[in-house]
């Protein structure tokens, strides 16, 4: 049984609340019919999260994963739907749904390869380069599968975000010299490919008007190779031996980047 709680102090009435614990734990049932979510015991619909979303979504979410004798998830959503002003807004509700969907996906990825995440919490243990890297290439991985496994709802506006997002990045990274900060701006562009990648996986009628959209210069090779890698690793998912299975992967990521630039603005 996965308990469900609201915030403390929620302007919601007895009932409504009541209503609204039902509809999320339909939501829950329903999104996760083809996914395995063994663990999950708890979502916990809170007022805000620390997110790199910006813009227009109103619906965010995280899952905190514990290890022990067993594997426990701990998920937090953003509830602006369950606002009493957002209630029945169908745009909210697509929004969260896909959100919600979105979270399920990665506990569903977390236990089927969770050998390889236990694998990636033995090397945060030691903080070197190398870890940090193995570490994130697990995280676009993540991303990756889970935007595949629920791409459904409000495809388009979400493809459409994430397109302007990625491009906004492209555009700071231009305009920046110091290293650190190319490193971090990089380091989202990436995630937001990967969330479009599985978009374009999944709709692929949408595939040929998403390309046309990004635009990242010359790093459209090293996508297309990212692409490639992640497509290829589809194949034999989840039956890997072990984190090594995304050498390729971390090695393209590493790729993206470290990518060079010199002070004329030029890549080079």
């Amino acid at each position: 049984m996965i308990k469900i709680t609201f915030p403390h102090g929620t302007r919601l009435s007895g009932e409504q609340l009541a209503r609204c614990e039902r509809t999320l734990a339909n939501l829950v049932t329903n999104l996760s019919g083809n996914f395995d979510i063994t663990g999950l015991t708890e979502i916990s619909v809170v007022e805000n999260i620390a997110t790199p979303h910006k813009g227009e979504f109103i619906a965010a979410g995280e899952v905190l994963t514990i290890y022990g004798d067993t594997i426990e998830y701990k998920m937090q959503v953003v509830g602006t739907i369950f606002d009493p002003r957002l209630i029945g807004n169908k745009q909210a509700f697509c929004e969260f749904t896909h959100m919600l969907h979105h979270e399920l996906a990665h506990i569903h990825d977390h236990n089927k390869i969770v050998h390889i995440y236990k694998e990636r919490e033995l090397l945060k243990e030691e903080l070197t380069q190398e870890n940090v890297m193995w570490e994130f290439t697990l995280k676009i991985w993540s991303e990756f599968i889970a935007t595949l496994l629920s791409s459904i709802q409000n495809a388009r506006f979400r493809i459409e975000h994430n397109i302007a997002q990625l491009n906004q990045l492209y555009e700071e990274y231009c305009v920046t010299e110091e290293n650190k900060n190319r490193f971090a701006l990089a380091a989202d562009m990436i995630c937001y490919m990967a969330y479009l990648l599985g978009d374009i996986l999944n709709h692929e009628s949408l595939s040929e008007e998403i390309s046309s959209k990004i635009d990242v210069g010359e790093f459209a090779p090293l996508f297309e190779q990212l692409f490639d890698e992640l497509q290829s690793l589809l194949v034999t998912y989840p039956n890997w031996e072990n984190i090594f299975e995304l050498s390729k992967l971390k090695d393209i990521i590493q790729q993206i980047a470290n990518m060079p630039y010199n002070k004329g603005g030029e890549h080079l």
